[in-house]
């Protein structure tokens, strides 16, 4: 059987990769809570050190979703459109490996 392509209109008002990749997942789910010392305690630490993780994974699945569309722009005809998509996605991996290095650096805090 053969996927029909969407059209500019239907593209447009799909939910995008990213919205059905991170539904149900709230940022704010998790409050830290401290000691008397003022630092974060362990037991709070925890769950933020599994839900970076889980921020990390999606980045990363992101990632190989955009190589996969890298692989794909061969296939088109138009040398222009082609250069704006190789473009986009180059722009889109610059801001991966962006989102990656500040969740790193907040995995850094958090030992």
């Amino acid at each position: 059987m053969t996927q029909k392509s969407k059209g500019p209109a239907e593209a447009a008002t799909s939910p995008s990769l990213v919205q059905s990749t991170l539904e149900g997942f709230e940022m704010n789910e998790i409050i830290n809570s401290t000691d008397a010392g003022g630092t974060p305690s362990a037991n709070a630490a925890t769950p933020l050190r599994l839900q970076l993780g889980h921020i990390s994974d999606l980045a990363s699945n992101i990632g190989s979703m955009i190589d996969a569309i890298d692989m794909a722009i061969s296939d088109i005809d138009d040398s222009r459109q082609r250069n704006a998509m190789a473009t986009l996605c180059d722009v889109v991996m610059d801001k991966m490996d962006d989102l990656k290095k500040q969740i790193n650096a907040v995995r850094e805090e958090l030992r």
